[in-house]
């Protein structure tokens, strides 16, 4: 008949007996379980009382009981994902700081990038100044150098008078 019947078996209502089982198992009280099951065993032999007429334990214990349960399995929940949120956490504020370092990093070389820009445009300006001056060298070094042609011209036209 319990086979067939149509209650699971988290609804049938558990005997007081299994309910005390079950917590002395449950808080690893294994001598205390002995001691209970020799004594509830003797007692039902003698006749005292039945095991029918202990009867059921009431609703409110059975739902306690899957509160904790959940209570517990949450809990863990809960220290699983603090974990993860640290490990997170930790890797957020890595990632940050290679971001910090990369951004001085690149910040320090823009500072270089414009200096350098500075310097070359100082050169090309310093560079353009001279450019004049060495026209002008360029124009006496030609007027001289037509000068020497003509002297040397001169000197040989004397020296083929002499």
């Amino acid at each position: 008949s319990v086979l067939t019947s149509e209650k699971s078996v988290s609804e049938i209502p558990e005997s007081m007996e299994d309910f005390f089982c079950n917590f002395l198992v449950r808080m690893g009280m294994l001598r205390s379980l002995n001691c209970f099951q020799t004594e509830w065993y003797e007692l039902i032999q003698r006749g005292m009382f039945t095991a029918k007429d202990t009867g059921l334990v009431p609703a409110v214990y059975s739902h306690n009981e899957q509160l904790e349960a959940e209570n517990k399995r949450l809990r863990k929940d809960l220290e699983k994902y603090q974990l993860a949120a640290n490990k997170a956490k930790e890797a957020f504020l890595k990632i940050q700081q290679e971001c910090n370092f990369h951004r001085m990093h690149h910040k320090r070389v823009a500072q270089e990038k414009e200096r350098l820009i500075c310097d070359i445009k100082r050169l090309k300006a310093h560079y353009e100044s001279y450019e004049p001056v060495l026209k002008q060298l360029t124009e006496k070094y030609k007027t001289i150098l037509r000068q020497k042609m003509l002297i040397s011209l001169e000197r040989d036209r004397a020296v083929g008078q002499v």
